[in-house]
């Protein structure tokens, strides 16, 4: 198990292969929440400059998947997937 400190987060203990991503955002965390949960939203600014986001799909929940493509300027298409391990609901701290 790795250890890392970070100045906003504090503390965080992770497992292997388990990515936890930390920013603090100028917005309300209702609108942070559903840039992160909507695919509709994710679509918007997913991805490096000059990259577009043109398929993004999300079965939210625990066990879910999730697919999204990038495109580059180019118009090579990077596709990615992974699975939701946990969630915390953004207003209650709930963890499903």
């Amino acid at each position: 198990m790795a250890t890392t400190k970070s100045p906003t987060s504090g503390v965080t203990n992770l497992k292997q292969n388990e990515l936890v991503i930390t920013r603090v955002f100028d917005a309300r965390a209702t609108l942070v929440w559903n840039a992160w949960t909507k695919p509709e939203k994710m679509m918007l600014w997913w991805g490096p400059k000059n990259y577009t986001t043109p398929t993004c799909k999300m079965d939210f929940r625990v066990g879910g998947k999730f697919l999204y493509c990038m495109r580059t300027s180019e118009g090579q298409d990077i596709w990615g997937t992974g699975v939701y391990r946990e969630i915390v609901d953004h207003e209650t701290d709930r963890l499903y």
